[in-house]
């Protein structure tokens, strides 16, 4: 199975845009995995670790996109999983989280495809 935050860090802008709008301090986005870009991902991966801990974990697919979210928005996407699940249920149904954070090479791949699936360029 891929690795869907894996994939966002193979493109390091990106990935230190993302780690900078969640609020985590590495100075200047320059593409450049240093030691600050790295402090910064170990933060990200703790306090996600601590809200799946917090919060409950799910089948593989909905976890390996919750992964790329931001992580107060992973809090958000985990408990309505937790609450929608047993409701769904009900009525015979499974729900996941199949998409999550998309690198601007997976939004433009979406975009550029025929039929039409989005409007949203990436970035």
């Amino acid at each position: 199975m891929a690795d869907c935050l894996a994939d966002i860090q193979k493109e390091p802008r990106f990935w230190q845009r993302l780690i900078t709008f969640a609020g985590y301090d590495l100075g200047k986005v320059d593409g450049i995995i240093g030691v600050k870009t790295r402090a910064a991902a170990a933060k990200w991966a703790e306090e996600a670790a601590a809200i799946k801990a917090e919060v409950g974990e799910f089948d593989e697919r909905s976890e390996r996109n919750i992964d790329t979210l931001l992580p107060e928005t992973q809090r958000v996407a985990r408990r309505w999983l937790k609450l929608a699940k047993p409701v769904a249920e009900q009525s015979g149904l499974d729900i996941r989280i199949i998409c999550g954070t998309r690198t601007y090479n997976e939004q433009t791949a979406l975009y550029n495809q025929k039929p039409k699936v989005t409007n949203a360029r990436a970035g």
